[in-house]
């Protein structure tokens, strides 16, 4: 898994996966001394993180720096919209800093790392870069992808969940877990949401234990079993994965 916004460390989620021998955890983090203390920390969950920020394509940008240190992202915080909410303050922007962005299959062509069976998208906002940056790796090599997304303009000129549902599903993922979080005084604004392939596009057995794999993490027995019983894998390995 590619973990793209990797402070704190790895996602509550996957901390059952991360004690298999055979799952491991690419970090990108553009805050260097985080990077540091994820590297040394062995609890993290993360094998190796670099001091990257992940876009929709090389070069070299702005992150606005903010009061909480997971506010901070490559586009400015939309401090009218946030100003109707208690937790304004902590987008509240103290310092910007140039980092220099690489798109997520330039990084695989350039770097000799494991192509990300998933994808861990939490950048405030930039989600939708790393994925239109990283098509070859959506066609060829990603079967999960879970990541943070908003409803409203949180950040100036971000795109938003519409942008990245249209984007995905044209490239063969599904929708099937949405949950969202309570911070705007309940109002449903931000959400965490995960896409699996479908199964139109899982080219071997493979790829279907780790799309059922994804959907079981997610709590979506349904699509699990639906992407083995919609396969064409043989009826005795089927019933051994149902």
């Amino acid at each position: 898994m590619y973990d793209v916004g990797a402070r704190y460390g790895i996602h509550y989620l996957y901390t059952e996966l991360v004690k298999h021998p055979n799952f491991s955890v690419i970090g990108f983090e553009p805050d260097e001394e985080e990077v540091s203390k994820l590297n040394e920390n062995n609890m993290s969950g993360i094998r190796q993180t670099f001091p990257l920020a992940l876009a929709e394509s090389e070069g070299v940008r702005t992150i606005y720096i903010t009061k909480h240190p997971g506010c901070c992202s490559l586009y400015p915080p939309n401090t009218k919209f946030l100003s109707n909410y208690l937790i304004s303050d902590l987008f509240e922007i103290v310092d910007t800093i140039s980092v220099k962005t690489i798109s997520l299959d330039q990084f695989i062509a350039k770097f000799e790392v494991s192509k990300p069976d998933y994808l861990k998208l939490d950048i405030q906002g930039a989600e939708y870069e790393v994925l239109n940056g990283g098509q070859s790796a959506l066609k060829n090599n990603v079967v999960g992808i879970f990541l943070e997304t908003y409803l409203q303009e949180i950040y100036i000129d971000s795109p938003l969940f519409f942008d990245i549902h249209k984007l995905l599903t044209s490239l063969g993922f599904k929708l099937i877990y949405c949950q969202y979080n309570p911070s705007f005084g309940g109002e449903i604004i931000e959400l965490d949401v995960a896409f699996v392939r479908d199964i139109n596009f899982l080219n071997n057995e493979e790829d279907i234990l780790k799309g059922v794999l994804f959907c079981l993490i997610h709590s979506n027995f349904e699509f699990a079993a639906n992407i083995v019983r919609g396969s064409d894998i043989d009826e005795a390995n089927k019933m051994a994965i149902l």
